[in-house]
Formats: C-alpha cells, sequence, structure tokens
C-alpha cells in the first residue's frame, strides 16, 4: 500500500517537473505579445490544475479502494470465524468454499470438498422431494430455510437449521449460492431427551393412577360382591335346607343379583376406558367425562363424608377425553387427599363447569384452608410434593399441566380462595382448567 502510493508520488512530481520543464522552454525560445503570453501563462497554470486535480482523484480513488479491501478482509474474517457453517457454491452447485466452522464440524477439509456438490454429507435420511423442492426453490431465484440431517465424515449424523440463498451478477443472473447452517444437533438431542422423559413422567404418572383405581374398585365391588355373596347364599342355603321359597323372592334375590353384577360391569367398562390409548381428539360431553371420573371416586368420597357441589353446563367439545379423565381425577383426589386433614366439620368440593367464549372453564375448589404460601408456585414442578413417600410421587400436577398445555392446548393455574357457602366463611385451593371448545 505505501509502496503504490510512493509510486504515485514520484510519478506526479515527474509530470509536474516535465509541465514545467516544457513551459520554460516554450517561453524562453520564443518571443511574444502580451496576449499570447498571458494565454500561456494561463494554459500552464490549467495544465498544473489539472494535474493536481488528477492527483487528488488518484488518492480519493486510493482512499477508497484501501477501505473496501479492508472490509472485504474483516467480512472475509468475519465469515472464516463465524459459529455458523458457511458454503458457497457456483451456480452449478459445486463447492467453491466452505469456512474453518465447516471444516471443524464436518471433518472435510476444502481440498476434499472443493467442486463437489454439498449432497456428500447427506445421511440418506431425507427424501428425494426434499431435495427436488430445494433446488426448485432456489433455482427460482428465493431464498430457501429449512433442516437438514446430514452426515460427517466419520459418520456422525447431526442437524442442521441452514438457509440458502442465490446471488446475482449484474445482468441478474445467479452466480453462486451461499448456505449458512447452524449445527442443531445438542438441540435436537436435549428435545429426544426431553421427550423420552416425559413419556416416562406420563408412565409413572399412570402407574400412579392405576394403584389409586385399584384401591377404587376394591373400595366399589365390596358393597356389590358382598350384595351378590349375601343375595346367592342365601338362596342356595334355603334350596339345600329344602326351605320353601315362592316364584317371587327368587325372582326378586336374582335380580338383586343382576342389579349387583351390573353395578360391577359399569365399573369395569369406566376403568378400561380410562385405560384405553386414545391419541385422536373426540367430541363429547365435558359433563359425561367428569361423572365418569366421579363414579370412579365416589366411593371413597362418602366413606370420608365429602360432598360434592356442583354447577355444570352441559357442553360439548373436541379434544382428548381420557386425557381429561386422568387430569380431573387427580384434582379430585388431591382435594380429598387435603379434606382428610382439615378441622372442618363439612368437607366440601365444588365443581364448576362452565362456557366462555370459545373456551370451557374447569373449576375444583375445596375448603381445606389454601395451599402454602410458599410452596403454591411450585406445586406444578415435577416431583414435589409435600406429601408422605407412600402416598405421592409428585409427578401428578407436573402432569396435569403437561396435558392439558401441551396436549390439549389450554392452562392450568392455581390460587388460594376464601369464599362463603351457606353463611359460612371458607378458604382452600381452587384449580381452574382453561381450553378451547375445539
Amino acid at each position: 500500500m505505501l509502496k503504490r502510493r510512493l509510486t504515485a508520488a514520484t510519478l506526479v512530481i515527474l509530470l509536474l517537473s516535465f509541465a514545467y520543464f516544457i513551459s520554460s522552454m516554450i517561453l524562453s525560445d520564443y518571443k511574444y505579445s502580451e496576449t499570447i503570453m498571458h494565454k500561456e501563462y494561463i494554459t500552464i497554470i490549467l495544465l498544473f490544475i489539472f494535474l493536481i486535480g488528477a492527483v487528488m482523484f488518484y488518492f480519493i480513488y486510493d482512499y477508497k479502494l484501501s477501505n473496501s479491501q479492508k472490509e472485504l478482509r474483516r467480512f472475509r474474517k468475519t465469515v472464516e470465524d463465524s459459529d455458523n457453517i458457511i458454503i458457497i457454491t457456483d451456480e452449478y452447485m459445486k463447492i467453491k468454499y466452505v469456512n474453518h466452522t465447516f471444516v471443524e464440524t464436518t471433518g472435510f477439509s476444502l481440498e476434499e470438498v472443493l467442486g463437489k456438490d454439498p449432497k456428500i454429507l447427506s445421511s440418506g435420511k431425507q427424501s428425494k422431494e426434499f431435495y427436488k423442492e430445494l433446488k426448485e426453490t432456489i433455482y427460482a431465484g428465493k431464498k430457501w430455510s429449512g433442516e437438514f440431517i446430514n452426515k460427517n465424515k466419520n459418520g456422525t449424523l447431526t442437524h442442521e437449521r441452514a438457509t440458502i440463498t442465490p446471488v446475482y451478477d449484474e445482468r441478474n443472473k445467479i452466480i453462486e449460492f451461499i448456505a449458512i447452517k447452524l449445527d442443531i444437533t445438542k438441540e435436537i438431542l436435549d428435545q429426544q431427551q426431553l421427550i423420552k422423559r416425559e413419556k416416562l413422567l406420563l408412565q409413572q404418572s399412570k402407574m400412579a393412577a392405576l394403584g389409586e383405581m385399584l384401591t377404587n374398585i376394591a373400595h366399589q365391588w365390596r358393597q356389590p360382591l358382598s350384595i351378590i355373596s349375601t343375595a346367592s347364599t342365601g338362596l342356595l342355603v334355603k334350596k339345600e335346607l329344602k326351605i320353601p321359597t315362592t316364584s317371587k323372592e327368587d325372582i326378586k334375590t336374582l335380580h338383586t343379583i343382576a342389579d349387583a353384577t351390573q353395578n360391577l360391569s359399569e365399573t369395569i367398562n369406566a376403568f378400561s376406558d380410562f385405560f384405553n390409548p386414545n391419541e385422536s381428539k373426540i367430541n363429547f360431553k365435558i359433563q359425561e367425562v367428569y361423572k365418569k371420573t366421579l363414579n370412579i371416586v365416589q366411593q371413597k368420597f362418602n366413606e370420608l363424608n365429602i360432598e360434592v357441589i356442583e354447577d355444570l353446563e352441559d357442553i360439548s367439545v373436541t379434544n382428548l377425553d381420557n386425557e381429561l379423565v386422568q387430569v380431573m381425577m387427580n384434582l379430585l383426589h388431591n382435594a380429598r387427599d387435603a379434606l382428610v386433614t382439615t378441622k372442618n366439620k363439612r368437607k366440601l368440593i365444588f365443581v364448576t363447569i362452565k362456557k366462555q367464549n370459545q373456551n370451557v372453564i374447569i373449576s375444583i375448589k375445596d375448603n381445606a384452608g389454601g395451599i402454602g404460601d410458599t410452596i403454591i408456585d411450585k406445586i406444578f414442578e415435577p416431583y414435589f410434593t409435600t406429601k408422605h413417600k407412600a402416598q405421592g410421587t409428585g409427578i401428578g400436577l407436573y402432569m396435569c399441566q403437561e396435558i392439558i398445555t401441551k396436549h390439549m392446548d389450554g392452562k392450568i393455574t392455581v390460587t388460594n380462595k376464601s369464599f362463603s357457602y351457606e353463611g359460612k366463611d371458607y378458604k382452600g385451593a381452587e384449580f381452574k382448567i382453561k381450553f378451547p371448545l375445539s
């Protein structure tokens, strides 16, 4: 740079010296009139001005060129040091440049990939239609964005989020493509681990619910089994001892056994529906799902003298019914467990189902005194529980939140509420579920 400027300055000085020498020779050899002399002087002055202008123009041009080269070097360094993978190909999709991050990430050197198609990185995990759509987009002059599942030199799979942009010349013809890619392999693997963890938690939640269900089955079956046993044994004894009975008495006994058996059958249906996998959203009535849930826990509620006060609207929705059963059953169990330790003479649970705009609002509230202020913000965290280890795993409410927010496109919240019922003041926790009608 300095050498070029010194050369330019030397040339300018020589030109000026030459101009001065020529003008001196002309003026010394010839005698001119004053008018001619005056014109010659003006010509010499203009020549000097032109030369000075040319020098200034040269230095301005040289300054701009120098700045452009600096910017180019800065840009090249930025590209080279970028954390993104950068690939530049010609118009035929042949690689002409890759940056250092490409070399580090893929294991391929620049020499190994020059002149080759970027498909050397292809893992075979993506369809021909995927690459066809990519080429059609960029050759149509549009920017393409998407994700690649590629393969490194050592065969390791990588996930990349990429943008490919066509570059035009002054005649509006595509001359190259620039691909900027970000390695998101760790992000994808973390996401896969999270999904596995959520599936495990869901399975644990299901197993915990199964244990609760088996307890409920035992409670619900105790009475009808006792009725069947008493009725059938009484009838059997009478027949064996040849105690006379009327047809009417026999029919009444058989009806008693049939009703109790029907009760057992309905209980089995309720439990089997709950564990029937159903990943598709269907149309169902909220009231029916709630009644099915209440039927599962009703026997325990009766034994603990828990009253359920209902305010239900008849609402149809399109969503996941079995998942909603799991959520409502978990909330009802939590309310029951809180009421077991309450000192209130009356143990109350309030269930409200309302429609608000295009959403369903389900509220489950108890009068057990509420949740402590220091823990109320933590109860949806996984494995957080205030119960003894033998009574809870701490994943129930976490899974309720996961089901409502991720599977049912809704929201679940909890607050402590003070309220009055039948002239008496109470305080308790209120869980509120909100999700769209469809």
